[in-house]
């Protein structure tokens, strides 16, 4: 194991060396050990060389023919250095201290930052959220309030398409008569597209399954997976589609439709707004017709007394 030298606490030299004289020395003391403090003993000593050992790094000289400076000499010496040491060390630890502060402002900054941002997400959700149930409100009371409903979808399909940024919405109503499925509001097509398909067949129909099996229909990834997705709502340039069925005592009055040509998919959020908007229209539909119904029933039953 090597054996280590630990560094003095002092430097004392002589000035006339074997080799070098003692200014040499204390260059290469300063040099190897700056914080060390060094002493040079000399037989005599001009000004001049005074002037120069002190210039040059060491802290005292003394002469050999008044060695009895010597000890105080070394004592101030120590003294100063050790002062200089607690001063370093004070300086150092007010260093470690800022340091540790400025990381600190940092961590607490950064934690404060990610507070504030969390609570803004917050807000946004709830702000959705209200904004939400501001427009399902809206409709209910425009739908309840209304003796054709039917007539109002296209405003109100309108609210609901630009809150779920959506491009295009389909509202199919069954006509029992004729035996097919008529479109009674839409937008983000044409009106001659929508002229072509303003009564449609059952099989060909957008929400056809939606009329069969009572349950929604959703189709996302359009274009990189046609083969999920009728024709002609890919025709329309749709990426993202969703049908819902304008239910009420398990009778399929209709069909309500959103699309979107710059998503791929529908969220939960997205889609329960839609289920809960079909529902509401569903049943301001069923009530016009119940009230419909009673009227006409009610005129045959005067007519037969």
């Amino acid at each position: 194991m090597p054996f280590r030298i630990p560094p003095p606490d002092l430097i004392l030299s002589d000035y006339d060396l074997p080799r070098y004289n003692g200014v040499v020395a204390l260059a290469e003391a300063r040099r190897r050990c700056p914080d060390i403090p060094f002493i040079l003993v000399t037989g005599a000593i001009g000004e001049d060389r005074a002037i120069e050992v002190l210039t040059q790094g060491a802290k005292d000289y003394v002469l050999k023919n008044r060695l009895q400076r010597l000890a105080p000499a070394v004592r101030r010496a120590l003294a100063e250095a050790e002062e200089q040491r607690s001063r370093k060390q004070a300086e150092e630890g007010r260093r470690e201290t800022h340091r540790n502060l400025e990381r600190q402002v940092l961590e607490r900054t950064a934690e404060l930052q990610k507070e504030i941002e969390k609570r803004q997400q917050i807000e946004a959700v709830l702000a959705r959220y209200n904004e939400g149930s501001e427009i399902l409100n809206y409709t209910f009371d425009r739908l309840l309030t209304s003796d054709q409903p039917q007539k109002i979808v296209e405003e109100l399909c309108l609210k609901v398409m630009k809150y779920l940024g959506c491009h295009t919405f389909f509202n199919f109503m069954v006509d029992e008569v004729a035996g097919r499925l008529h479109l009674n509001a839409y937008a983000g097509i044409s009106p001659d597209t929508a002229r072509e398909i303003e009564w449609l067949d059952h099989g060909v129909d957008v929400c056809d399954y939606l009329v069969r099996d009572d349950s929604r229909i959703v189709a996302e990834n359009i274009p990189d997976a046609p083969d999920i997705s009728p024709e002609l709502i890919r025709s329309f340039g749709i990426k993202a589609y969703a049908c819902y069925p304008l239910l009420e005592r398990n009778l399929v009055l209709g069909t309500l439709s959103f699309g979107s040509r710059s998503r791929a998919t529908f969220n939960v959020d997205n889609m329960a707004m839609m289920k809960a908007f079909a529902n509401q229209v569903a049943s301001a539909m069923a009530r016009v017709s119940i009230a419909e119904a009673l009227r006409k029933s009610e005129f045959n039953l005067r007519g037969l007394v």
